[in-house]
This record gives C-alpha cells, structure tokens and sequence, in this order.
C-alpha cells in the first residue's frame, strides 16, 4: 500500500480520552483557521489532522474527504487571512494590500479544481457515456447511492440518454472555463453557475457524503477579483515587506510549490493508463505529501453490481431474525436501499466489505458481523443466539425494460452453537 505511517498519530491510543483530546485539538485548529488566527499554521495543522484521521480508517473515507485533504494541502501557501480575520484587525495596514493575488499556490488551487471536472470527465470512456447514453441510467440504478428523487428519474430512461452526454460534457467544459484567467468576469460567473448546477444536481439525485458540500464550499476561492473590489475596496498602495508572509513566498516554499503542480498534473495523466497505480516515484511523494488522486467517478462506466445487505439471527428456539434495515422483512429488497446505511460512513464501510480492497476483508467481514451480533443481543436482551450470518443480496443491475437478477452472499458466519 501506498498509505504512509508517519501521519497516523491517530493510532497513538485507543482510549475515549485520547481520541477525545485529539478532535479537541482539532477543533481548536479548525476554529483558528476559521476565525484568521495564526492562519498558516492553523492551516497546515488542519491539513495534518485532516490527514491523520483519514488514515485511521481509510475505509470509510470517500472522494469528498480525497478534495479536502487536497484543497487543505495548499492552504498554508495562501494568504487567507489576509482579510476579514483576527490577523487582518491586528494588522490595518493591510487594507491596501491588492485584492488580485497570484503565487504558486493559486495556480496549484486551480489547476486541482480543473483536473478534477475535466479527468472526472475524461476517464469516463465506456460505452454508456460515449455510444448508448446510458450512463445516467445506471449511475441511478446504484440503490445504494440513489435518492428518492434518483430512482424516480428512472422512469424516463429516453430523458436520462439525452441528459447523459450533457453531464459528460459539462464535466469537461468546467476544466476548460477554470483555466481563463479571473479578468474575464463573465466565464468566470459562468463557471460558478454551471459548478453550482453540477454539484447541487448530484446531491439531489446521489448519496455521496461531503464530496458535494467540500466542492461547493471550494468554489469560493474562485470569486472574481470584481467583486472582491466591492465588497472590500483596496487601494494596494502596501509594501511588499508590510505583506503577510503568504504574499511573498521564499525560494524553498516556490520550488516545492511549483513540484506539486507538475506532480498533480502528472498523476492525472499518469491515472489514463494506470488507473489508481503509482509508478515508484510518485509512490515515493505520496508517502510524503498525501497528495495521490484519480477521478475515476463512475468511469470508465458505472459499475453494474449493487444489493443490499441483510443481518441474520438465528435464536435459541429456531427462529430467524433479520435486521440492517428498516421494518425489514426477510431478506426481501427494502423499497429504499440508500436508507437502510445510518450515514454515509457505514455504507461506505459496507460497500468495501464486498469490493474486497484489501487483503483481510475477510477478518474486517467477521468483525462486523460480531459486532452487529453483540448489538441485536443488546436490543433482544431475553434472547440467545444460536448462529448468524452477514449476507449481501447481490443484484446486478439489469438494462432498461429487463428484470434483475439476484445472488445471495454470505460474507460471515458463525460457528453454530
């Protein structure tokens, strides 16, 4: 695995005590980021925290956690608390520093927003992008992911083929519309508005935890300059040493800015033919900076395997108990599988107990199903448990107009008593 172990400080102890001292800890980052105090260090501590709760159960996380981490990478090279911050008030001179900026860091920030819509974009090769216009259909067919509002968009497959190229290229076009520069004030608004369209059309359709909420929020950073002059009008008469120290990098934070740039850009490209594989260099400066990425978002085509998941009690009279879902009734379909996860986290979890990541899923399958056995004793307190079973109802996504088919899987199971 590429994942390094200088970051997972998480791993440090297993008590209530220290994990709690730990999110205290980054609370207190995240509130000075928040409020402009100390923001550069406040900044890179938020990225190491980020960093080291991601690798306690990288499991769980997802591609909304990925463009955090990466966003929060080159936060400490910007200037943010350059206004509306507790370092601005303490420092009033820098009202007339310039409200266009441009550094290494901008650069990265923007090539890291336009790399992910156009590879996002891009890797997407598969038929049901590219020939049949399918892609929508499927993407929305995934109950594991699909809101009410995705699976009832079902019932118009010939909208969905006509909507399918239209996503495509939208993911494109908003890769192209990032990379003109900030002066041209309408395709910069144009971009805000066709982003804004994109992610809140997904959230509305997907459950896809924070990937939506992080890009949003990200969007902010590319607001034109014009408006900035607005809201804070500037008469960038500052002098360059009176400039907080984001606005004039050194030599040493340039060249390693400037490495990252070629890295992201490069791993992207690398992603078209490797797919999530490293070569060894890039190996070697993601065990450093944690900056590994792929877009492959439902490419090169959404993946056709889905189900739903059924936990199996058998008590000590002989019967059978069935639970992981609301008023479940056997191990029949619930009518809305997306609800039957308590957040997002758990179906992620979930979902890799079947893809098998990595190599002791297995050991990861029988400790769910432990637990999940320890807790149905908890809530059936006059019962015992004679055996139990984690099964995957395995149901492979069928083409528009034909019936699927289903598999059952058990993924773990007791030794019966």
């Amino acid at each position: 695995t590429w994942l390094p172990t200088e970051y997972q400080v998480f791993l440090a102890t297993g008590s209530l005590w220290g994990l709690s001292l730990f999110f205290v800890a980054g609370i207190i980052g995240g509130l000075c980021l928040l409020a402009g105090f100390r923001a550069r260090w406040a900044a890179l501590f938020c990225w190491a925290f980020t960093v080291s709760l991601q690798l306690r159960n990288p499991v769980i996380i997802d591609g909304g956690d990925e463009l955090l981490r990466l966003l929060l990478f080159w936060c400490p090279f910007l200037p943010l608390s350059a206004r509306w911050s507790w370092e601005a008030r303490e420092n009033p001179d820098w009202v007339n520093l310039p409200n266009r900026y441009r550094s290494v860091a901008t650069v990265g920030v923007t090539l890291q927003y336009a790399l992910l819509y156009f590879f996002a974009g891009l890797l997407k090769s598969g038929e049901e992008w590219r020939r049949t216009g399918e892609a929508l259909y499927y993407t929305l067919s995934i109950d594991q992911f699909a809101t009410h509002l995705g699976k009832w968009m079902l019932q118009f497959p010939d909208m969905l083929k006509l909507l399918t190229p239209l996503a495509l290229g939208l993911e494109l076009s908003l890769g192209v519309l990032l990379l003109f520069p900030p002066r041209f004030f309408k395709t910069r608004m144009v971009f805000l508005g066709l982003a804004l369209l994109l992610h809140l059309s997904i959230a509305l359709l997907l459950n896809i935890g924070i990937f939506m909420l992080i890009a949003v929020i990200g969007l902010v950073v590319f607001l034109p300059p014009a408006l900035l002059d607005r809201w804070s009008p500037s008469t960038a008469t500052g002098k360059a040493e009176d400039f907080p120290p984001a606005y004039r990098l050194g030599r040493p934070a340039l060249v390693f800015g400037s490495f990252m740039v070629f890295y992201i850009l490069y791993v992207n490209i690398q992603s078209i033919w490797m797919g999530k594989k490293l070569s060894t260099w890039t190996h070697a400066v993601a065990r450093i900076t944690y900056e590994h990425q792929h877009w492959h978002l439902f490419a090169p085509g959404p993946f056709r395997e889905d189900g739903w998941f059924v936990f199996e009690v058998t008590d000590q009279d002989g019967k059978i108990w069935h639970s992981l879902g609301p008023s479940k009734v056997g191990l029949e379909k619930p009518s809305h599988v997306a609800s039957t996860f308590p957040n997002h986290r758990w179906r992620r979890w979930f979902q890799n107990l079947v893809l098998e990541p990595f190599e002791d899923t297995q050991s990861w399958r029988n400790s769910t199903a432990f637990y999940l056995a320890k807790r149905w004793m908890e809530e059936h307190p006059q019962r015992q448990i004679k055996k139990y079973r984690l099964i995957f109802m395995e149901e492979m996504t069928p083409s528009p107009g034909s019936d699927p088919k289903v598999d059952l899987k058990v993924l773990a199971e007791s030794v019966e008593k």
